[in-house]
């Protein structure tokens, strides 16, 4: 969720929610309590609250509580952005878990996701900054126990020729006899051509990644938007190649588990050393979008020594007061197997501020150093009440 930051005074509401449901976690019958207060405004979002989770042979559910990690979590979110006027640059960021999270064009991080272990919730952070002529990103997968982290910057050195370099990094990767900080980087070069009106752009780009002790490979691609009426278009397409050990978008969606288990007797760096993935692979994009509608995203792979990558997601705007998600993630692993995740949510609205909602996951566990498939399904109903409104001054740029 974007935080923009405003000029002068802006409406700024204050919102107390609760929830009560049942569902299965894991296998085990539960009973669902959740509370949280939503602060939102022209300047800033934020928003607190948990979840308590009573299992029906157990108690309550302490994987959600055992780690002080998740004890950050109570805040929910936390978003900021400050607009661009002219040549000014836009600052933005955002706090939560992380969720398709990519750093430049994905060659070291690709679509990472940090929320797929059902018993481990991590508060990250994503930050930008950007403009025409310069710009910078950065992302951490934990502010309390970081494992997770990178950085990239870009310049404009020609007229429409920028370079950028980015960082990235696991301080903690999981390896036979404990665990071993790694260290990848990567440059790229890219061309973007945009109309005068700004109704579309196309951007050809490369990019040279290499992770210290395993491999290098280079990414030749192009992307593209542009509106067609009310819709929003977008695609891409890409080939790669790379050496003995180079897995394009090392840090992916299911990065959480794999980085543990990306088969039943080796993490993923141990595996990536182990195993032949040079060679030609590609990889292709697509994205539709409308206000008020929803969109829909979908993306496919072919990662050489390994097999195909694919994901989808769609979301459904509020039409006859039902709003509807999807996403998903499936991954060949080669000989090793594969794997996937899954989540979808139903929400509809109801008389007198109240709201339900259906939700269903597929993730993973961990269990000591095996990683074993989690479902999650619950049924909750919903109160939501605006407690006051007030007028509230412009918000410093430090908060």
């Amino acid at each position: 969720m974007s935080l923009a930051l405003g000029q002068g005074a802006a409406a700024q509401s204050l919102t107390a929610s609760g929830g009560l449901g049942v569902g299965v976690i894991d296998d085990s019958p539960a009973t669902v309590l959740e509370a949280g207060i939503d602060v939102g405004g022209a300047d800033a979002a934020l928003g607190l609250g948990g979840r308590v989770s009573l299992l029906a042979d157990g108690g309550l559910r302490t994987e959600d509580w055992d780690d002080p990690g998740e004890w950050a979590t109570l805040i929910r979110y936390l978003t900021y952005r400050k607009p661009a006027f002219a040549d000014e640059l836009q600052v933005s960021l955002a706090a939560g878990e992380l969720s398709g999270v990519e750093l430049g064009y994905g060659g070291l991080i690709s679509s990472y996701d940090s929320g797929i272990d059902i018993d481990h919730r991590h508060l990250g952070m994503q930050t930008r900054v950007f403009g025409r002529q310069l710009g910078a990103s950065a992302m951490i997968d934990d502010l309390v126990a970081p494992r997770i982290a990178g950085a990239r910057g870009y310049y404009l050195v020609f007229d429409r020729v920028y370079v950028g370099g980015a960082v990235a990094s696991d301080l903690a990767a999981p390896v036979e006899d404990g665990e071993q900080a790694l260290l990848g980087g990567s440059i790229d070069l890219a061309l973007p051509i945009r109309s005068a009106r700004r109704s579309w752009w196309v951007e050809g780009y490369t990019e040279l990644v290499g992770w210290a002790g395993l491999g290098a490979g280079a990414h030749l691609g192009a992307r593209a938007s542009s509106d067609i009426g009310a819709w929003s278009v977008s695609g891409r397409t890409e080939v790669r190649g790379g050496s003995k050990s180079y897995l394009p978008g090392y840090i992916g969606a299911l990065y959480e588990r794999n980085r543990v288990a990306f088969t039943p007797m080796e993490s993923q760096l141990s595996r990536v050393r182990d195993v032949d993935l040079s060679g030609i692979g590609a990889e292709a994009a697509f994205g539709l979008q409308r206000s008020g509608v929803g969109s829909f995203h979908a993306s496919a792979a072919h990662r050489a020594g390994l097999g195909m990558r694919a994901a989808a997601s769609f979301s459904v705007a509020e039409l006859e007061a039902v709003q509807l998600g999807f996403h998903g993630v499936y991954e060949q692993l080669g000989a090793d197997g594969s794997a996937w995740v899954a989540s979808s949510e139903l929400r509809w609205r109801l008389p007198a501020r109240l709201y339900a909602t259906t939700q269903a996951a597929r993730l993973y566990r961990r269990q000591g150093q095996e990683i074993a498939p989690a479902w999650w399904m619950l049924s909750l109903i919903h109160i939501s009440e605006p407690t006051r409104r007030r007028d509230s001054s412009r918000m410093p740029a430090e908060a």
